[in-house]
């Protein structure tokens, strides 16, 4: 069986059989839920970011889009949004703000360091918009009231937009994902990029790998035919099969072996 050729028709078919099936759990330290996605939940809020990247932000087919969030369910729901909308997703690690109203130097620095390392990628990629969640652009705005220091400056030239919650699309977004839909289940063009990669930027500065669609697919498909041709899990049914994961979701064993595959 060959890699599906692409992404959102793989997804929306996966939606569509397993539509109120659990896909996605956020654990807390203690092992104890902290939230959860189906497949049908996914599949509608990515379609509304997708929207929202389109219509409302006015992003076009190619144009980067950074995606900076705390490690949790919402990048996920915006990573699967880009690859609908047909943009593509720039994940990185969000820069750590200070949590004490008179940080320590230290806070600062680590702040500091944070927004360098994203200005560089910013630089590299030239996003079209910043993406993150309602809390961590309020903790943003916070940081930026307590912490005056130069470096630690947010660059007003960035554009962010909050993506958690968006709701429900109307009539006329209904009917314009419907028909945009059919042109994103066709084949992935064989140059279309799915995501820009970065390294951490811990031994220097950070830099970007251009993964395709076609790529990440084959990926995917190739781990799930390892599983296949082990003999004790190719008995078990696909949908009792978990992957339970610490790693980093803005990275590819993170990213594609922990979470999309």
């Amino acid at each position: 069986m060959s890699a599906p050729l692409s992404f959102t028709a793989a997804f929306e078919e996966n939606a569509r059989r397993f539509g109120d099936r659990r896909l996605y759990s956020w654990l807390k330290a203690d092992c104890t839920e902290e939230a959860s996605l189906t497949f049908a939940e996914l599949r509608q809020q990515a379609a509304q970011l997708c929207v929202a990247l389109r219509l409302k932000w006015d992003a076009k087919t190619g144009d980067r889009v950074m995606l900076v969030y705390p490690p949790g369910l919402d990048f996920l729901v915006a990573f699967f949004g880009a690859q609908y909308a047909a943009v593509i997703a720039v994940p990185y690690y969000p820069p750590i703000m200070p949590t004490s109203p008179m940080p320590s130097a230290g806070a600062k620095k680590l702040l500091a360091d944070g927004l360098q390392k994203l200005a560089r990628i910013a630089q590299s990629c030239g996003p079209h918009i910043f993406l993150s969640t309602k809390m961590y652009l309020r903790a943003q705005w916070l940081s930026s009231m307590v912490v005056k220091d130069p470096e630690c400056k947010w660059p007003s030239e960035w554009t962010w937009q909050a993506t958690d919650n968006l709701g429900r699309l109307n009539g006329k977004e209904q009917e314009w994902l419907a028909e945009w839909l059919v042109t994103r289940c066709e084949p992935a063009d064989e140059g279309e990029l799915a995501f820009l990669q970065y390294t951490s930027g811990s031994t220097g500065h950070p830099k970007g790998v251009m993964v395709g669609t076609r790529n990440l697919l084959a990926n995917i498909d190739a781990i799930a035919q390892v599983r296949l041709a082990n003999t004790d899990m190719a008995t078990i049914p696909v949908e009792r099969v978990g992957v339970c994961s610490w790693l980093p979701q803005y990275h590819d064993m993170g990213l594609i072996g922990g979470c999309l595959s």
